[in-house]
Order: C-alpha cells, then sequence, then structure tokens
C-alpha cells in the first residue's frame, strides 16, 4: 500500500519497528491514521480477497467503462478457452493420441493458422 499525506516521521517509526501485523493494518489505518491525519489518502498497489462471495461485491463496484473492459478481456479468455477445446477434441478425435509434448506444438501451429 501506499499513504498519501502521512509524514515519514510517524510511518518510518512504525515500520521500523516491524509490529504491525498484516491482518492489523486496516484497523491501525482507520483508528490511528485516519483521525491523526483526516487529508491522508491510502492507495492499495496490490489486493487479495480470500473469500469465494467477493466477485459480485466487486463487479457492483466497477465503473461501468472498468465492467465493460473487464467483460471483453474476461469474454476473449472464454472464446480462447472453447476454440483450444474444440480444436484438441477434433484433433484427439481425428486419431492424434501424441504425448503432450508433441500435441500441444501442433495443437498451437492449428490454432495459430
Amino acid at each position: 500500500i501506499v499513504i498519501h499525506g502521512w509524514p515519514r516521521e510517524d510511518w518510518e517509526q512504525i515500520i521500523q519497528a516491524n509490529t504491525l501485523a498484516p491482518e492489523d493494518s486496516i484497523r491501525f489505518l482507520v483508528e490511528t491514521l485516519a483521525p491523526k491525519y483526516p487529508e491522508a489518502s491510502v492507495e492499495f498497489k496490490s489486493v487479495s480477497f480470500v473469500v469465494p462471495t467477493i466477485h459480485g461485491a466487486l463487479k457492483r463496484l466497477l465503473p461501468p467503462k472498468r465492467k465493460e473492459l473487464a467483460r471483453a478481456d474476461r469474454d476473449s479468455k472464454e472464446d480462447y478457452s472453447s476454440l483450444v477445446y474444440n480444436v484438441t477434441m477434433t484433433m484427439r478425435n481425428q486419431g492424434n493420441q501424441n504425448s503432450s509434448a508433441l500435441f500441444i506444438p501442433q495443437m498451437n501451429e492449428v490454432i495459430e493458422s
């Protein structure tokens, strides 16, 4: 994370002490940083969610243009995955029983042509 508007002398002590557990970081930001520096902002460079139900909530939070880009990206991956599956099944059904070391380059050649 990157925190804007929090003086270095305050955060440097906390980081150097290395006493803040990752699971306590949000509580620390809310309870300590926010009241002390109300104009500070937090930028998350990377976020990981460990619950399977986050997808719907994230979809509702995306701005329309970003949601459209995410859908297009997902659709192109699904289209490519479907193409790979169809080519694979066709090649196998036509009798190509090569091991993956030979089969995958052959399959890629078909897809790229």
